[in-house]
């Protein structure tokens, strides 16, 4: 990802998150965030900002900041990292540099 990279950020609700989930994931049921890499210079993140907000309240968390960690999180998964503590590190740098705090 740089510069010549071309992103597209979507928000969504329940209903989509749930048909992209089945869809591409073959999984039931919404998300809170959903990537997908289309090409080496073109990505796209869908966002379901209503359960990314519920989600932040119950974990009491800033929804700012949770949402902010959503996206690095999904920027992540654009560039290629999987779950794992790598990806995790990477996430908390990131968010430290912008919240001056780790979630």
């Amino acid at each position: 990802m740089g510069k010549k990279y071309d992103l597209s950020v979507v928000r969504a609700n329940d209903r989509l998150m749930r048909k992209l989930n089945k869809n591409y994931r073959k999984k039931s049921g919404s998300t809170n965030i959903l990537s997908f890499p289309l090409s080496k210079s073109e990505g796209e993140i869908f966002i379901n900002i209503p359960l990314a907000k519920k989600e932040a309240e119950r974990a009491k968390i800033p929804a700012k900041k949770y949402i902010d960690y959503l996206f690095i999180h999904s920027l992540l998964h654009l560039k290629g990292h999987t779950h794992g503590e790598k990806m995790r590190k990477e996430e908390n740098k990131i968010m430290k540099k912008l919240w001056g705090e780790i979630l």
